[in-house]
């Protein structure tokens, strides 16, 4: 019981962190998972590159 506390406690983001689960499939269907805490400028900044990219593949699409 005491080992599952502890791992929940070091889950616990800090001030300036962030939980964040990155799931990405590429078109060959691998797949690429990452999970845990990141600075929140990282997770920022990968945030709104696949927004710009959603949108430019979207833009795309209806040409």
């Amino acid at each position: 019981m005491s080992d599952f506390k502890a791992r929940i406690g070091r889950d616990i983001p800090k001030k300036g962190e962030t939980r964040a689960v990155f799931s990405i499939r590429t078109s060959r269907g691998n797949r690429l998972e990452m999970y845990g805490l990141f600075d929140e400028a990282i997770v920022m900044k990968a945030w709104r590159e696949l927004c710009a990219n959603l949108a430019k593949r979207n833009e795309e699409a209806n040409r």
